[in-house]
């Protein structure tokens, strides 16, 4: 089964809200006795787009003279009207502080820093970075702190966020000079904030001489209220663009790409994201046509170099043998799994292991693991990163990488200055390379084929990076593969990573159809994108020196989703679904499912579908379907977070802890859901069964809501709330109804609550559509 990289808990929740304690607000609404308020502070939160200004600016003026501020074509007076321009209203600001610095560091272009901060409740911030030579705005925030956020469900959807995008560009086109459009694939996109406090992120790439050019492009994020809250650029500043002249026609690219390229069988994953996975044979091109020059056909890398066809190794790196990894008496420890790594690569002095822990499962092995965090710490702050994985039962090394730490290195000793040339050749590091993989992957080679260098050394990039491909009865499997980096300076393996699928069963290769008609086929349907493309050079886009961008089409497959071409069929398949691919069409949005139109509940089942956390089965949402106890929660977990289906585990903080109740076990479809639930407290784990399968009550949904809100200490103080309905003697949780009842989750049905009464999915889904709009605003902590 194919991993992904396991995400980071901590950056799971689209949004982090700082609430004030509504403890107090809340009670004099329920209870029959006074309840004192509280209050707690909040927490900062940024919702800018593409970075912060206070990563790029301390607090203190620096330049080269030595502290003043340097003269410039833009006037402190003026970078402050510039910045007014973009801030909007400033009522209950002080005046703003003003600072002059380099954008980015040294050698970057000098600019103002324009910040205005209220030193009191509700904290808001903005800040304005203006170029100080062209007036240019660079970047904008505007982090608003306390209870103001925005509404949801949100007032402007995305479409009428586009056109404020726009409007803001043409308000601010004297200081955002040059044209700028959002590409096609961007509008049709058709986002939608899941939740209060998320945005809307717009990418408008600039257009020269109508064309467009993805490096210089200016990205803002707008809030469900239409307000700018970010705007981010990025941009080279020197660049000379080759003209129109000489361009081919789309069919004369076509017939180009025809002479060029070929298709390849290989073994592709379908399933993806999917817990079931499964290969099957596709067809792939060879060489991927990443970009074709516009005016010769030639297809090019991004470095701007030809892509010719590779001369396919035709025999694997060693004689396939009985060799396999020697086995152990014991498992791996945890001092064993360090002096392991440190066999393979010794440690600088700088660099620190700071956290060594055994994970049931990871990215890069179906095994258990030993997962080892690296840092290294420099004079103004310090980088840390996954730099190891060693395989518990075994002790083989699986992954190991020290780039981060090299790249900062190299910068800190270079600056933005390249080599003119290395000290080590690239023949000299395949040389290393291969070595290295022999002695590594042992047991392998038969299997292991060289396969081509994927990146050479460059700016933040001292090294050469060299990709070894498996295959299997001489057809490539996809996605396994070795890669290794060996450092241009030094000459030494500085990464190792194997991605392997120890239990993959492949299909026969057989009754395949043309792959001159399968070529056809794909070339006859790319569609071709006319961009200004800079080639890769990254110490030439440092310099001082001005960048050529050149004219490129760029080859867009015209499917949605992942895809891949069946070698059978020739048909083009989604790699989800495993279900004939559909066709991609500008401005068309999918249908809704047609038992939702006109549902009474329309909008929020509208909603979770457009957010992934009710399914479409079969064309149908089915509205009055009864949910299960199970159903419900994983419902709620796919409303708070957005995942690829098989990352979801990854939320549970011990994967080895056994099934909480007997009637989920491992195996259920809901147990990542049920597990979760207990692990955050959602529910009780006392009883050694949860009745999955039984219907989901009103009385069961509020009690959920209310702990996933923060309230289940005051809800149990059951004496302390009075309860409108005729039949409060049949509840049981008087305290957690009474909070759903009175914060609007879960309405009454007249003078009844009827707490036993099942929910359905329509009525679920509306519940949860109102979690997501109360909880900012009715929670005291930040819980889920």
């Amino acid at each position: 089964m194919r991993k992904r990289q396991r995400p980071c808990r901590k950056t799971l929740v689209h949004s982090t809200y700082s609430k004030a304690f509504v403890h107090g607000t809340l009670a004099a609404a329920l209870v029959l006795a006074a309840v004192s308020p509280a209050a707690a502070a909040g927490t900062a939160v940024s919702i800018s787009s593409g970075g912060t200004a206070t990563a790029v600016f301390q607090t203190a003026v620096s330049n080269a003279a030595g502290g003043g501020l340097v003269q410039t074509a833009i006037s402190r007076e003026e970078a402050v009207a510039i910045a007014q321009r973009i801030a909007g209203s400033l009522d209950g600001f002080p005046a703003p502080e003003v600072s002059q610095d380099r954008w980015h560091g040294e050698g970057e272009p000098l600019v103002w820093q324009v910040r205005w901060m209220q030193n009191r409740e509700p904290y808001q911030r903005v800040e304005v970075v203006i170029d100080a030579q062209s007036g240019r705005i660079l970047e904008f925030e505007n982090w608003p702190r306390g209870d103001d956020e925005a509404s949801f469900p949100p007032k402007v959807s995305y479409e009428q966020a586009v056109k404020i995008g726009e409007d803001w560009l043409a308000k601010l086109a004297a200081h955002l000079p040059g044209e700028y459009a959002l590409p096609a694939e961007e509008r049709d996109s058709g986002q939608v904030l899941r939740q209060p406090g998320d945005t809307y992120t717009l990418m408008f790439q600039a257009m020269h001489d109508g064309i467009p050019f993805p490096p210089d492009s200016i990205n803002l994020s707008i809030d469900g209220d239409g307000n700018l809250r970010g705007l981010h650029t990025t941009s080279l500043p020197r660049v000379v663009f080759a003209d129109k002249a000489g361009l081919l026609e789309e069919q004369e690219i076509r017939q180009k790409l025809a002479e060029q390229m070929e298709m390849e069988l290989a073994y592709t994953v379908q399933g993806e994201g999917q817990e079931e996975q499964s290969y099957v044979l596709s067809y792939v091109p060879v060489p991927d046509p990443y970009l074709i020059d516009a005016k010769t056909g030639q297809l090019l890398d991004y470095y701007g170099e030809p892509r010719t066809q590779p001369e396919a190794a035709d025999q694997p790196l060693g004689a396939k043998t009985d060799e396999t990894q020697p086995t152990r008496a014991k498992p791996v420890t945890e001092a064993e799994a360090l002096a392991i790594l440190q066999q393979f690569f010794p440690l600088p002095e700088e660099v620190v292991v700071t956290r060594i822990a055994k994970e049931k499962r990871s990215f890069r092995s179906e095994d258990e693991v030993w997962s080892i965090q690296l840092e290294y710490r420099f004079q103004n702050g310090g980088i840390g990163w996954d730099g190891a994985e060693i395989a518990a039962e075994s002790g083989k090394l699986i992954y190991f990488s020290l780039t981060p730490y090299l790249r900062e290195k190299f910068e800190e000793q270079n600056g933005k200055e390249v080599p003119a040339a290395y000290p080590v050749s690239w023949e000299k590091a395949k040389e290393t390379a291969l070595s290295f993989v022999k002695k590594q992957a042992r047991g392998r080679l038969h299997e292991l084929y060289w396969g081509e260098m994927v990146e050479k050394p460059g700016n933040r990039a001292p090294f050469y990076s060299f990709t070894f491909e498996r295959k299997v009865d001489g057809i490539r499997v996809l996605g396994d593969e070795v890669q290794v980096q060996v450092s241009a300076k030094t000459g030494e393996i500085v990464s190792y990573y194997e991605n392997w699928d120890e239990q993959a069963v492949f299909p026969q290769a057989d009754e395949t159809v043309d792959p001159q008609e399968a070529k056809q086929r794909y070339i006859d349907e790319a569609l071709l994108n006319l961009r200004y493309h800079v080639p890769w050079d990254y110490g030439k886009e440092s310099s001082a020196e001005p960048v050529e961008a050149m004219l490129v089409y760029e080859l867009q497959e015209p499917w949605e989703g992942s895809t891949y071409i069946d070698a059978r069929t020739g048909a083009v398949i989604d790699r989800q679904t495993g279900e004939p691919a559909k066709r991609r069409e500008a401005g068309q949005k999918p249908d809704l499912p047609a038992d939702i139109v006109g549902h009474p509940h329309e909008e929020a089942l509208r909603h979770l579908v457009s957010i992934g956390a009710l399914q479409v089965v079969d064309g149908g949402v089915q509205p009055e379907k009864v949910v299960s106890r199970a159903e419900f929660l994983d419902i709620f977990l796919h409303t708070l977070y957005e995942l690829p289906a098989s990352d979801y585990r990854y939320l549970l903080r011990d994967e080895e802890q056994p099934p909480s109740f007997r009637d989920v076990p491992a195996d259920h479809p809901y147990f990542v859901a049920v597990q979760w639930a207990v692990e955050e407290g959602l529910i009780a784990a006392q009883a050694d069964t949860f009745a999955p399968d039984s219907p989901i009550t009103r009385e069961d949904a509020a009690q959920i809501l209310v702990t996933a809100l923060g309230y289940e200490k005051l809800a149990e103080l059951d004496s302390l709330f009075a309860l409108p309905f005729a039949d409060r003697a049949e509840i049981e949780q008087q305290g957690y109804v009474a909070i759903a009842s009175k914060i609007g989750l879960i309405s009454g049905t007249g003078e009844r609550f009827e707490p036993d009464a099942k929910l359905t999915r329509a009525e679920v889904a509306t519940i949860l559509y109102r979690f997501l709009s109360k909880r900012a605003a009715y929670r005291p902590e930040q819980k889920l």
